[in-house]
């Protein structure tokens, strides 16, 4: 019921917008051919040049009048009056005004979502969060820009959540916006889904287990267009990932809305957002603090160290002085108090364990100051 009501305002729109763009064009025409009768009967009864009486025409018609041209015949004087005065200037309000109306009425369907794009080679993100939908695109779409394939690259968001019109602040990311669902081919057709370089697929309600439903509606709906997209789909339960894959989700992760660039991620560099998942999970790949006091003549030796002992990949430490190292530069001594390790959960050891292991690895290489 819902999806007839938005397809017959959306059709109520666009009759409205093609009616007063038909009027427009009518009256124009009018407008010309007053303004073509005109001169020819300046050129007959006034004897002037064309140029002149076409000049006579435009700057009566438009009421400059500039007083270097007028009409000097009765005959004249009466195809100007009949023409120009009772039919013409009345004519080029009516066509002025219907214009105007036309880019304002324009102007409001494009913000409402209600405005065929045509785009093509763009990014489609169908529906929103449930909740701070608002700074969730911020952040999202301002993480896809960073990227040089996506930074001219037009975006069009497809949902129902913004009916009077997008935010000011997602207008200034210069972002598209569609009213409607993805439940239709046709609405899919209108965003032009099928010319799209990559679509998202957010979950609609991330709460709600059956929310998955509509998301394999949407892609089974997809994978009828023959799209060629490049398709991030959110799945809430990880029994449904194949059956994403199958009808065409090239990436499937869970969704994480306080960390839109997961999302952003998997656009942008596919599989790191699986790397970044597999974080968030403590049976996989996991970021570990061992509080362990080391001194070490360079990181690249503790980082092989680390690894022939099958502790894990050093990631970054925590100096003496409680500071965060981030890839340390190669060359400089270390003195650590922490180590973090990127480790599968099931190869942890306790801190005493690293400490010794490490230690005693680095006095054997020479490496221990």
């Amino acid at each position: 019921m819902l999806f007839l009501l938005e397809r017959l305002r959306h059709q109520f729109h666009c009759m409205l917008r093609k009616s007063r763009l038909k009027h427009f064009y009518l009256s124009f025409l009018y407008l010309l051919l007053i303004l073509v009768l005109h001169t020819g009967l300046m050129v007959h009864f006034e004897k002037l040049k064309l140029g002149d009486a076409l000049w006579l025409s435009m700057t009566t018609l438009t009421t400059v009048g500039y007083g270097d041209l007028s009409p000097e015949t009765s005959a004249g004087r009466l195809s100007t009056g009949i023409l120009l005065y009772l039919g013409g200037i009345s004519l080029m309000a009516q066509v002025a005004s219907q214009y105007l109306d036309y880019r304002l009425q324009r102007h409001t369907d494009r913000i409402r979502g209600l405005w065929d794009w045509k785009m093509r080679n763009h990014l489609l993100i169908i529906n929103a969060p449930t909740q701070q939908a608002d700074a969730y695109f911020m952040r999202l779409i301002s993480e896809v820009r960073q990227h040089p394939e996506f930074a001219q690259r037009p975006i069009l968001l497809l949902n129902t959540l913004y009916q009077e019109g997008l935010p000011q602040d997602l207008l200034q990311l210069e972002v598209a916006y569609n009213y409607g669902d993805a439940h239709s081919e046709d609405k899919l057709h209108l965003v032009h889904a099928h010319n799209a370089h990559a679509i998202v697929i957010l979950a609609g309600d991330e709460h709600q287990h059956t929310t998955d439903h509509s998301t394999l509606d949407i892609l089974h709906r997809l994978s009828s267009l023959n799209s060629s997209a490049y398709i991030v789909a959110e799945s809430i339960q990880d029994t449904n990932r194949q059956r994403f894959r199958t009808l065409g989700a090239h990436s499937v992760i869970r969704p994480v809305r306080a960390y839109p660039e997961i999302v952003a991620r998997a656009l942008v560099a596919p599989g790191v957002e699986q790397v970044l998942e597999n974080l968030f999970s403590y049976d996989e790949e996991v970021i570990h603090r061992y509080d362990v006091v080391l001194e070490a003549a360079d990181w690249l030796t503790l980082v092989k160290n680390a690894l022939e002992l099958n502790l894990g990949t050093p990631l970054a430490y925590l100096d003496i002085h409680g500071h965060l190292v981030h890839n340390p530069k190669l060359g400089e001594a270390l003195e650590i108090k922490a180590l973090f390790v990127l480790a599968h959960s099931s190869t942890l050891k306790t801190h005493a364990q690293v400490q010794a292991a490490l230690q005693a690895a680095l006095t054997a290489s020479g490496s221990s100051k």
